[in-house]
């Protein structure tokens, strides 16, 4: 038989939020927590923000209401992989129905269906939900009000290393101002959530500490959620492993080809041990760091992080290329920051706007 949780114990699932600009190890946190055997993790799939608008007044107690709700999720999920993560659509339909009897709300139900990712339901009693997506650091504090007993880690990273892992992966615009401009908007906008959330609800973490001192910032961490520290939350090799055997084994179902999921460049950190190079190497030669440390390092100075750079004028390290890439950079951010906070997110059709590649 099938394991069937309450709806008490549905209902009661805490769910805490990492709050980050992209390449500043959310994902190997994520992964890292989500291996503790009383947590969920769930990487960059917003779906109670994202539907809310068309389902907070809705009872899930039938199958009209979950197909339209699947429907929407597959087709505007950020992830075209989002299929593997879940047992096929008509086996997650017989193992979601069994809780039509509980008619769960809309926010309950979301606790229930990210069980079913990577089938966690069947392995874990999950009383913990991480939630990581990138549009949380301008939506914290409504998340906040809706969730009054969540918890914030706001993770961080020196805009060095982070803009030359940006630009690695190729993720938006590779130049530097776009990208200082990008790293100083974002490292602020978290930086003014500590006025507007208690002191008790949030943390602050540097990416550098969670590689290069991994078992005590995971415990700091585990103490600041109410979560037991277990040492397998530090192989994060065998929990990723996990995870892409899974997604593999759904995709061959699907297709009847295999597939690998452990090639994905963004993520491919995640699948690797800790190397605590990352922390000080990049490419950058030295005109592109004083670029980067004459726009950011008032902000790298709040976080902690030291100046080794002689800058012997804030003025004019930029030309006029440099001061429209950052201008662009500025105007791309804060074009982004107003669409996930807008109502225009939570509209279906403006989900089919590619926002991210707007300015590329």
């Amino acid at each position: 038989m099938e394991k069937v949780i309450t709806k008490e114990q549905i209902t009661s699932i805490n769910n805490h939020f990492i709050i980050t600009k992209q390449r500043s190890g959310s994902k190997l946190l994520a992964v890292m927590l989500g291996a503790n055997s009383f947590v969920q993790s769930i990487h960059e799939e917003n779906i109670y923000e994202k539907f809310k608008s068309k389902y907070s007044n809705k009872i899930f107690n039938n199958l009209e209401v979950l197909n339209d709700f699947l429907d929407d999720l597959y087709e505007f999920s950020n992830h075209g992989s989002i299929n593997f993560y879940l047992p096929s659509r008509k086996n997650l339909t017989i193992e979601i129905s069994p809780y039509f009897k509980y008619e769960l709300t809309f926010k309950q139900f979301v606790n229930l269906f990210y069980l079913f990712f990577f089938s966690t339901i069947k392995n874990k009693t999950v009383k913990t939900i991480i939630n990581k997506d990138i549009s949380y650091q301008v939506q914290a504090s409504k998340i906040f009000k809706e969730f009054p007993e969540s918890k914030f880690i706001f993770l961080v990273r020196d805009s060095i290393t982070n803009i030359n892992s940006v630009i690695n992966t190729g993720l938006t615009h590779k130049n530097i101002a776009f990208q200082s401009a990008i790293w100083k908007y974002m490292t602020n906008d978290i930086l003014k959530l500590k006025k507007n959330l208690p002191q008790k609800s949030y943390i602050f973490v540097k990416f550098e500490d969670l590689i290069e001192d991994t078992e005590n910032t995971l415990k700091k961490i585990c103490c600041f959620l109410n979560l037991n520290f277990e040492p397998k939350m530090l192989n994060n090799v065998e929990q990723m492993l996990k995870i892409d055997d899974y997604a593999s084994k759904r995709y061959f179902e699907e297709h009847s080809i295999s597939k690998s999921f452990k090639d994905d460049i963004i993520h491919s950190s995640s699948r690797k041990k800790l190397d605590k190079g990352k922390i000080k190497n990049h490419a950058l030669n030295q005109k592109e760091l004083m670029k980067i440390v004459s726009a950011t390092n008032s902000l790298r100075i709040q976080l902690g992080y030291k100046n080794d750079l002689t800058i012997k004028t804030k003025y004019f390290t930029y030309n006029l290329v440099d001061l429209y890439n950052y201008l662009k950079g500025y105007t791309y951010i804060l074009i982004l920051n107003k669409y996930y906070t807008s109502k225009f997110f939570t509209k279906v059709f403006f989900r089919k706007v590619n926002v991210f590649n707007l300015f590329n």
